[in-house]
């Protein structure tokens, strides 16, 4: 087997797992395979250039420059600025969900910044939307035209290959771009969920009136603590003061 063929093979077989990832996921509805989902989905530019430079012909020439001393520097600096990013994304997001500072929430934080800054970079809500407006557009304008000259003009070079790559085209259009909108509409949700499990604590020495409503707490400064309060009306979480009364 070639290398384009070895090439093409992972390719399809990478889009077809997220596929069936995302699928799953937004069937589901379980936390963690949505988290799984996000994460792969956010990584997935960065796999498939992985694949290309390890199974690819050009790639693999590429690669070997990576073995001059000065383009090492140079993807490092990279790094650094990426995972300095990354960190300023996590604090971002967590500060939008919460309302309180990302070093409160440190198993969150790493996650999130380790994971999930390639899925806050390039698949936010509003910029995926924008997407999917365009491409949905383009393809209602061009798509019909396109069309009909594979079917009727004369001496189409590999015709039946090419109708068989619009109607791909078509179905990636109008199925696995809404999975994506729709995959970043549960990422907030998602990561709410998995900080309430990962940096929320149940067990705590707060005797306040408020505990027996609370089902977690994040413990700030100064005497108090981000509560959970899950059958509240107005907010979930609430910063309260916390009293430590208790004995063991």
């Amino acid at each position: 087997m070639d290398e384009k063929s070895t090439f093409s093979n992972a390719f399809k077989k990478t889009l077809v797992l997220w596929v069936l990832l995302v699928v799953l996921a937004l069937w589901s509805g379980v936390g963690i395979i949505i988290l799984v989902s996000i994460a792969f989905t956010g990584t997935l530019p960065f796999l498939l250039g992985t694949l290309w430079l390890s199974l690819s012909g050009p790639g693999k020439a590429i690669r070997g420059q990576f073995e001059v001393w000065h383009v090492r520097v140079f993807a490092a600096a990279i790094f650094f600025v990426y995972w300095t990013y990354g960190q300023k994304w996590a604090a971002d997001t967590i500060n939008n969900l919460f309302g309180v500072d990302a070093k409160y929430f440190g198993i969150t934080s790493i996650v999130l910044t380790a994971l999930f800054t390639p899925f806050g970079v390039l698949y936010r809500e509003d910029f995926v939307g924008v997407v999917y407006t365009i491409c949905l557009g383009l393809f209602i304008l061009l798509g019909g035209y396109y069309f009909v000259y594979l079917l009727l003009a004369e001496r189409v070079v590999g015709r039946g290959k090419k109708i068989g790559r619009f109607f791909i085209m078509m179905v990636f259009v109008t199925f696995f771009l809404p999975l994506v909108v729709k995959i970043s509409a549960a990422f907030k949700p998602a990561v709410m969920n998995f900080a309430l499990w990962a940096d929320f604590y149940e067990n705590h020495l707060c005797t306040d009136p408020w505990v027996n409503q609370a089902k977690g707490v994040v413990f700030l400064d100064g005497g108090r603590v981000l509560g959970y309060f899950p059958h509240a009306a107005d907010a979930p979480f609430k910063i309260v003061s916390c009293n430590y009364e208790r004995s063991f």
